[in-house]
């Protein structure tokens, strides 16, 4: 896979990172009722990526699994940089972003995202869900609709009530 993500001789590159963004979202409101230690905010950080001469009008945003960070995404996020604005975030828990404890389940992690969406990109983005990060995205694009231009579902995990050999 990683041969696909090298840019082939006189193919375009991302000439420009800009690094690291921090924002600050509400925790969701759900979590904040099931821990005694309640905080009202958070520190969210994310990597972010801009072309040069940006094509795509509408930003991509990866969403990592579990046990992972953005940095997973960063060969991917660098290749789709070359078009338009690329994101990953850190999400609670995971990366540079602050650690909640107990940690936020697949809705709590939705409204984290459909927040931080709101707050970094400018109008709907395509949100790219990989592996326990596509319940994540589905999870925000049904509370958050207006935020999402499109979902991608990159090896989806199933919900644990949902398994059996049938489904």
């Amino acid at each position: 896979m990683s041969r696909l993500l090298r840019p082939r001789a006189g193919e375009p590159v991302a000439t420009t990172e800009f690094g690291w963004r921090s924002t600050i979202l509400d925790a969701p409101q759900n979590w904040r009722e099931r821990t005694r230690r309640a905080p009202e905010r958070w520190l969210v950080h994310s990597r972010c990526w801009q072309s040069v001469a940006p094509v795509r009008p509408v930003p991509v945003v990866l969403v990592h699994g579990l046990g992972i960070a953005s940095s997973m995404c960063v060969p991917l996020a660098r290749r789709l940089a070359v078009d338009g604005a690329t994101f990953a975030p850190d999400l609670p828990g995971f990366g540079r972003s602050e650690k909640p404890r107990p940690p936020l389940n697949i809705p709590e992690h939705g409204e984290v995202l459909g927040q931080w969406l709101r707050a970094e990109t400018e109008g709907p983005a395509v949100v790219v869900g990989v592996s326990i990060g596509s319940q994540i995205a589905l999870s925000a694009a049904t509370s958050h609709p207006e935020e999402f231009a499109g979902v991608v579902l990159v090896s989806p995990t199933m919900d644990r009530d949902r398994r059996s050999w049938v489904a």
